[in-house]
């Protein structure tokens, strides 16, 4: 891994090393508001589960609107 590193720092053809960071820094940014908007979605989706067993069990009056309080995005 080393060499591979050190081997790619001295490599003059090709693309050059900020041309890889800023490629791998786009695609960083991407994953993370993917990830950041699965998540809230998930999250969302398991208040309303959590909601609805509630409902189910008899912790919350029957007929209450079971949805999300949180806005994703």
């Amino acid at each position: 891994m080393y060499r591979l590193l050190i081997r790619l720092l001295r490599e003059t053809r090709g693309q050059n090393l900020p041309e890889y960071a800023l490629l791998l820094l786009l695609v960083a940014l991407g994953a993370i508001a993917a990830v950041q908007e699965l998540g809230c979605a998930v999250n969302c989706a398991f208040e309303v589960a959590g909601e609805a067993v509630a409902e189910a069990t008899g912790k919350i009056p029957p007929g209450e609107p079971i949805s999300c309080n949180k806005k994703c995005m």
